[in-house]
């Protein structure tokens, strides 16, 4: 594993303005839930 100064790797943003669709936090959810999955290795 290294570090460098610039990857180029966006930070993940969530627009809340779309988390208020129906539906979306259940897609908020698979996210968090893969992301926190893989983190966890």
């Amino acid at each position: 594993m290294f570090i460098v100064e610039r990857a180029g790797i966006r930070p993940l943003r969530i627009d809340y303005v779309q988390a208020s669709e129906p539906g979306a936090v259940l897609h908020i959810l698979v996210l968090r839930r893969a992301i926190e999955a893989e983190a966890a290795l």
